[in-house]
This record gives structure tokens, C-alpha cells and sequence, in this order.
């Protein structure tokens, strides 16, 4: 017979929530703070200031943000689509 190992928290799904949760330990202090720096950084990201080619035919990422760059992309037409 294995024996379980209880040191890791164990998963448990509610059947609300497509994501299981933790209920046998704490969240650990360092994930939170990970996790509020992660959202603080996130919302500073300015875009590329660097050059910068993509494809064959090297189109100019410069200064481009992505939701940019995903309109340019559906928009294109012809070789660089």
C-alpha cells in the first residue's frame, strides 16, 4: 500500500470552480507579494524601444504595442499576412 505524503497541500474542486483550491494550508506570504508585484509591473510595460524585425519579410516591431501588432496582423494582406 503507498503511503500518502500530507507535507503538499492537497486539491480540492468545487464544482462552481473550473480551478482547484488549497484549503489544507495557508497561502504563502512570498506568493502574494510575487503576485502584487506581477499586476504593479504589468501595467508599466510600454511597448518595444528596441529594434525589432519579424517574418521573412522583416516587418518593423519598433515601438509597437501588442494589441498593435495583433490588429496589424489581422489587417495584413498579401506576403506578410
Amino acid at each position: 500500500m503507498m503511503k500518502r505524503d500530507f507535507s503538499a497541500p492537497t486539491p480540492s474542486v468545487i464544482p462552481m470552480l473550473s480551478q482547484p483550491i488549497f484549503t489544507t494550508c495557508p497561502i504563502d506570504e512570498r506568493l502574494v507579494q510575487v503576485h502584487e508585484v506581477f499586476h504593479r509591473i504589468s501595467k508599466c510595460w510600454t511597448g518595444c524601444h528596441w529594434p525589432t524585425e519579424f517574418g521573412p519579410l522583416k516587418l518593423q516591431l519598433q515601438n509597437i504595442r501588442a494589441y498593435q501588432a495583433l490588429m496589424l496582423a489581422n489587417a495584413t494582406c498579401g506576403e506578410e499576412a
